[in-house]
């Protein structure tokens, strides 16, 4: 048996117990519905409110679960991300001011990041800080590292809820002719 032929067998056995499910839970909910008709309407008022308050405080709990998961994850990526945005400042304030930004320093710093982005990155931003790496080792003019690094930068925003900003905004903080990049 081929791959596809795998997965469409798995497909359709998915397919039947969802459809078994689905008859099992329409069987209970007739029944239940039977049962409620010989109740007094004050009983079916009172079952109704029950069912409601447990539903409403399961998915609460979720979604307060949820959100703690997502808090903790962002108060983890800030500082990870803060050390990347520390890193390119502390990069072109030594091309500036001809402070000195040692190549061991940079390293030091910059498996640092990898360290943390290891642990609390999301996917894309891992992606990105993959193709940085990659693009920093080779003999590039510079232009499409410093596009990755915006677009590095961009993602980390989005996953600390801020909204993206146009392409070449991050980077007029660094470049002031920024228009003539391309």
């Amino acid at each position: 048996m081929n791959k596809k032929e795998g997965n469409a067998l798995l497909g359709l056995i998915g397919l039947a117990a969802i459809g078994y499910i689905l008859y099992l839970l329409s069987t209970w909910l007739l029944e239940v519905l039977s049962i409620l008709k010989t109740y007094d309407a004050v009983i079916i008022v009172a079952i109704i409110t029950g069912f409601v308050t447990i539903t409403t405080t399961t998915l609460k709990a979720i979604w307060d679960i949820k959100q703690s998961r997502l808090h903790y994850l962002t108060q983890k990526r800030e500082v990870a991300y803060f050390h990347f945005v520390e890193i390119i400042y502390k990069i072109n304030q030594s091309t500036k001011e001809g402070a000195d930004y040692s190549s061991e320093e940079q390293i030091a710093d910059l498996i640092k990041f990898s360290k943390e982005i290891t642990l609390w990155g999301s996917k894309k931003v891992v992606e990105h800080w993959m193709e940085f790496r990659k693009e920093s080792v080779t003999k590039s003019d510079g232009k499409k590292l410093l596009k990755i690094s915006e677009q590095l930068m961009n993602e980390m925003r989005n996953d600390l809820g801020v909204q993206k900003v146009k392409e070449k905004a991050l980077l007029s903080f660094f470049i002031n002719d920024i228009e003539n990049l391309d």
